[in-house]
């Protein structure tokens, strides 16, 4: 007897694990190569920041430039706002 199965489906965007597990991210942890490259002065670009975690500890490193993150996952951006 055949049996049939459920089609598999992708379901856009992230579990609610995911993204908790990509704010727990700190620069210190998880971006800790970059910080001797970093000047007070320097402007950052963080594509596809996730929560804005690392761009914002980014942030305390360039304290005198500029630092962006850009996300297009609503999500994480409301997230990443909160």
């Amino acid at each position: 007897m055949a049996q049939h199965s459920q089609p598999s489906t992708y379901t856009q965007g992230y579990s609610n694990y995911t993204i908790a597990s990509h704010q727990s991210r700190t620069t210190e942890s998880n971006a800790a190569f970059l910080l001797p490259h970093i000047k007070k002065t320097d402007r950052i670009l963080d594509v596809d920041c996730g929560p804005d975690t690392i761009t914002m500890g980014l942030a305390k490193y360039a304290s005198e430039g500029n630092s962006v993150g850009v996300k297009i996952s609503p999500d994480v951006l409301q997230k990443a706002k909160d």
